[in-house]
């Protein structure tokens, strides 16, 4: 009996403790969020970039292919997009008036152009934190068509690092490769690339061109002109430009082997070069 007692007193007294012990905390202050902190403006800022089909492209390139803003272009068609949505729409490109929100038009010879574009658009915070009429904005851009894949930013030498190589600077010699029949471009310094010249790594690809893009697809299922070893591969990926004088590369690829008919890994490894 003096044990139960004992032991009642004991929990009664750690009951006791904790309560007192607690941390006695005041509620918070409720967050004010003013929504006009981060409201924003509408704007006709918009995009131009070279029209490309995606559709032919192997996964993941397909995804990974981007709309780059360019002033520039080596390809005929250009494709135009407001960064507004559920607004009004007013282009204006040559004698044309366009009021949609984005739109493409192609065959343009090499030359300069001028585009604009007025939006009119309320905004869901209109009379809360700005005013209470419709706002006309109104933006000027002027683009240039040159003269093809020579002109591409794309083309010439990059030093840089493989991330699966990282201790070992390389130079990436990305050039055109004139034929006859077929052209291309040409990958000096590749990594993993199935062709030796010379004892160069050395790739010859079909493409995708654009200013600051390039998609690649090499199928190796040849020896090549000069070559040393026949070619039991396909490299696939894409080569971008960056930076604000677009003097960085970022290669990103993927390569196939196929020298084992019968044990073919149609799942290898992401490569990268920046």
């Amino acid at each position: 009996m003096k044990k139960n007692i004992f032991l009642c007193l004991s929990l009664f007294l750690c009951l006791f403790v904790f309560q007192h012990c607690k941390r006695r905390t005041e509620p918070l202050p409720p967050v004010v969020i003013n929504p006009c902190d981060t409201a924003k403006l509408p704007t006709a800022n918009f995009k131009i970039y070279e029209s490309v089909r995606t559709d032919f492209m192997e996964p993941p390139f397909d995804k990974m292919w981007e709309n780059i803003d360019t002033d520039t272009l080596i390809t005929s068609t250009a494709y135009f997009a407001s960064n507004e949505w559920g607004a009004k729409y007013k282009w204006r490109l040559g004698g044309e008036t366009i009021n949609i929100k984005s739109f493409s038009r192609d065959n343009f010879p090499i030359g300069t152009f001028n585009v604009s574009l007025e939006t009119t658009k309320k905004h869901p915070l209109w009379g809360q934190c700005f005013p209470t009429t419709d706002t006309v904005f109104t933006k000027n851009r002027t683009f240039k068509v040159v003269g093809g894949v020579p002109s591409s930013k794309v083309l010439g030498n990059y030093s840089g690092i493989f991330l699966h190589n990282p201790n070992q600077v390389k130079t990436l010699d990305i050039s055109l490769f004139i034929h006859p029949i077929f052209g291309g471009i040409v990958v000096k310094g590749f990594d993993e690339a199935c062709v030796l010249e010379n004892g160069v790594d050395i790739i010859f690809v079909e493409f995708q061109p654009t200013y600051k893009q390039i998609y690649f697809f090499h199928r190796g299922t040849r020896a090549d002109i000069n070559a040393t070893n026949a070619c039991r591969s396909n490299t696939i990926g894409i080569i971008k430009v960056h930076g604000q004088n677009s003097d960085s590369l970022t290669m990103n690829y993927r390569v196939y082997d196929f020298s084992n008919p019968s044990n073919i890994n149609m799942n290898p490894p992401m490569r990268t070069f920046k």
